[in-house]
């Protein structure tokens, strides 16, 4: 068995390792190398992750995704293969033979894909024709959203694909051109940059206040109804923190597993609920009230090294600059300014954004 002290960095002693211990047949692959055609380059990459790791759970740690998510890319490239790509035992699992032959093509790919980086002006991106966006749920759905086209005017031949996630890990994955997440990624092939501050308050409807009155202070808030977001890798126990276990019980009215339900709810008048302070941009039905609870969270953009080059990078990177951009958009700054101190922009970012709360 080949020894777990080889490193990505190290591919060539490790596939002529793989062929000394296990032996390659002495045959052509065309048929299977015809194939790859219809294979998908982040597929290819994770095998590589997963060849040098030897295990579908330290490869998903190393890439930040779950270990389902590994095994499932394995099986969709093995079925458009027509192959078996990893033999399985008790040791763990190596390559096979015909897995031997394509991680020689997908270091090929990348030799020659890290070759073209080097230059200016390239088009590298992840997936060919797509820029490939992570960013956290919130942040994601209401504020990057609306502002896409902007993006697709800038890159108009490109597929803008945004996915928005809770688990700041597979925000990180490198199988995305640009991240956002609240999560600092410590990938050393990563630049990594401080891109905003997310400020939260809590935020109640005009329907709300009307019916139930308007708190003033954390003892007021007792007599209130709250709602939460509740979702894998978001803390949500800031009312616990404020209120006690005990008292958290009791107050919770609703929980909600995606930022669009929690701000719907609140929009809607069922309880009082944490919004970041933008949130009068996204809905004009909302009220900040005036209670000292505020939290605050670092927004990081990543991004991969070999990527610093590329023409659609460098567009996203500036792109999501200027969606933070704190002089226009004072309510990113590192310090907290109260939603009052600029209603007028955000009334401004209603209408230009023809949002529907």
């Amino acid at each position: 068995m080949v020894t777990r002290h080889l490193i990505l960095d190290s591919r060539q002693n490790f596939v002529d390792t793989q062929k000394k211990e296990r032996g390659v047949r002495k045959i052509e692959h065309n048929v299977l190398f015809e194939r790859l055609d219809g294979v998908h380059w982040d597929d290819l990459h994770l095998i590589k992750t997963v060849a040098v790791v030897e295990s579908f759970r330290q490869a998903a740690i190393k890439l930040g995704c779950s270990v389902n998510t590994v095994r499932s890319r394995v099986e969709r490239l093995e079925k458009a293969l027509g192959t078996t790509l990893f033999k399985r035992s008790r040791e763990g699992i190596a390559l096979s033979e015909d897995g031997l032959a394509i991680l020689d093509v997908a270091m090929e790919m990348q030799s020659f894909s890290t070759r073209l980086q080097r230059g200016t002006g390239n088009n590298i991106v992840v997936q060919q024709g797509e820029l490939r966006i992570s960013c956290t749920e919130g942040v994601g759905s209401y504020w990057l959203t609306p502002r896409i086209n902007d993006l697709h005017d800038r890159l108009p031949s490109h597929v803008i694909v945004l996915d928005n996630d809770f688990d700041q890990h597979r925000i990180h994955s490198p199988d995305y051109d640009i991240r956002i997440g609240f999560a600092k990624p410590t990938d050393p092939e990563a630049i990594v940059k401080k891109l905003a501050t997310v400020h939260q308050m809590l935020f109640a409807s005009e329907a709300y206040v009307a019916k139930h009155g308007m708190p003033t202070s954390i003892n007021d808030v007792r007599d209130h109804r709250l709602v939460l977001l509740s979702a894998p890798g978001v803390k949500s126990d800031a009312v616990s923190l404020f209120f006690g276990e005990d008292g958290a019980r009791q107050l919770v009215t609703a929980r909600f597993n995606t930022g669009h339900s929690l701000l719907g709810a609140i929009a809607g008048g069922i309880g009082i609920g944490a919004l970041p302070t933008y949130a009068g941009a996204i809905s004009a039905r909302l009220i900040p009230l005036d209670v000292p609870v505020t939290l605050k969270f670092e927004l990081w953009l990543s991004f991969d090294r070999s990527g610093a080059n590329s023409i659609p990078v460098r567009e996203a990177i500036n792109w999501a600059h200027r969606c933070f951009d704190q002089a226009r958009y004072p309510w990113f700054a590192d310090d907290f300014i109260h939603p009052r101190a600029f209603e007028d922009q955000l009334a401004n970012e209603r209408r230009n954004h023809h949002l529907i709360w």
